[in-house]
């Protein structure tokens, strides 16, 4: 009876450990059924964020800032180019202002002052001839008024006034096709063509300059811009050989320094 009754409580402590151990299972299947429902609702959550109208807003946001991107990548391109226009402009100003200072103390005796250079000590034997001094003041007249002229067209660009410029070298160059200042109101009848992107009236100004005034210093630099015209145009080939033209026939020349550089340019951009 006593083993009956040990092997009956036996039974019962095995009964309740089961049934403990049952409910422990239970309570740990449904904690975890409650976490996997869980972590399904976020997820379906995060998918309802990011799909439809949101999706559509970002990607209309990223295509609206590539656009922009491209915008600004141009704008800079732009401005890089006219810096740089505006920065030869400038040089070639100073260098033709440095020219024309140099170039006004020789101008009146080889035309009006020369005679009078040669009669100096002679000058007592023809005094009471009248046409020799009637002539030189006629020519001082006339380069006074060339000058005038050339300075008035020159203002006009200097100012930024490229159409009323045009007009006034073209006025210049009509009454004075040769001689002095010539060659350089041919350039800067080009280059403010140049400037106002007529490229063919651009051209042809350039082209006259070097036809008729091959030994003028602004050949060079008419040369270098029939380059630059054909870059901006995007005619590589015959950009690349109006550049090297220059570098080989004006060596040692600002012309041929920028043509240069920017040969180096092409060369990079694989042109």
């Amino acid at each position: 009876m006593v083993y009956g009754k040990s092997r009956l409580t036996l039974l019962l402590a095995l009964g309740i450990c089961l049934s403990a151990q049952a409910r422990t299972g239970d309570q740990g299947y449904e904690g975890a059924e409650y976490g996997v429902e869980t972590l399904d609702e976020r997820v379906a959550k995060l998918e309802k964020r990011l799909s439809g109208d949101v999706i559509m807003e970002m990607s209309n946001r990223m295509e609206q800032l590539q656009s922009d991107v491209q915008r600004l990548n141009g704008q800079v391109e732009e401005l890089t180019h006219e810096v740089e226009t505006l920065r030869k402009q400038q040089k070639d100003m100073y260098m033709d202002l440095d020219q024309r200072l140099q170039s006004s103390a020789p101008p009146p005796p080889p035309e009006g002052g020369q005679p009078e250079v040669d009669s100096g000590a002679p000058a007592q034997q023809p005094p009471a001839v009248s046409p020799p001094t009637t002539r030189p003041p006629v020519e001082t007249s006339d380069a006074t008024a060339r000058k005038a002229a050339y300075d008035k067209g020159f203002g006009l660009l200097n100012n930024g006034k490229y159409p009323e410029a045009v007009k006034e070298f073209k006025k210049f160059l009509a009454s004075y096709p040769s001689g002095e200042y010539a060659d350089n109101a041919a350039y800067w009848m080009g280059e403010s063509y140049y400037v106002m992107r007529d490229f063919p009236s651009s051209k042809d100004a350039f082209r006259k300059l070097i036809r008729d005034f091959p030994q003028s210093p602004k050949a060079a630099d008419a040369q270098l811009k029939l380059g630059y015209i054909e870059y901006d145009t995007n005619q590589w080939t015959n950009a690349r050989n109006l550049l090297n033209d220059v570098v080989k026939n004006h060596a040692g020349t600002n012309a041929a320094q920028q043509a240069a550089k920017k040969l180096a340019k092409m060369k990079q951009e694989g042109h």
